[in-house]
């Protein structure tokens, strides 16, 4: 049996820096208002997933907001 560690970032699920800034400006109004739709994006992907699927990417349920927020902010 082989076993597979995803990065969240890689496998689609979380925001990453291109994704963030395309087409858009990182700073003012619109560009607030991009990286926290890219936060709730993500949010919302990583909830849909199983506990399974989550710890087969090495985040627990209690992390992902932390893990949205490092992915869209780099905080």
């Amino acid at each position: 049996m082989t076993t597979t560690t995803l990065n969240p970032a890689a496998a689609g699920i979380l925001a990453t820096g291109s994704e963030r800034s395309l087409g858009t400006s990182q700073n003012g109004p619109r560009g607030a208002l991009d990286k926290y739709r890219a936060y709730r994006t993500s949010v919302s992907a990583l909830k849909a997933l199983t506990d399974r699927q989550l710890n087969d990417v090495g985040i627990s349920r209690s992390a992902i907001r932390q893990h949205a927020m490092a992915a869209v902010y780099g905080k």
